[in-house]
């Protein structure tokens, strides 16, 4: 999420908000990372996970099938230390 967070930034996250709105940002478990990312719902139950950072591509998961996604929370907030 380059350009919104950068490395050591704190995220505040609302542990009550797991399943995905269009247009908001959550962080997810994915394998043994935890990303922030923002969540597109798209039909048949896809979702578009999609950075900041140009460099790391949208893509897109199937939450019903893929059993190495979770999402934790939806991001309120965040801190830069300067």
């Amino acid at each position: 999420m380059s350009g919104k967070l950068s490395d050591g930034d704190k995220v505040l996250i609302d542990l009550g908000q797991t399943l995905p709105k269009s247009g908001y940002a959550y962080v997810l478990r994915q394998d043994d990372e935890l990303l922030v990312k923002y969540c597109q719902l798209l039909p048949e139950g896809i979702l578009r996970l999609s950075s900041e950072n140009p460099n790391f591509p949208p893509y897109d998961i199937n939450l019903a099938k893929s059993q190495d996604v979770s999402i934790l929370g939806r991001v309120v907030a965040s801190t830069h230390e300067w």
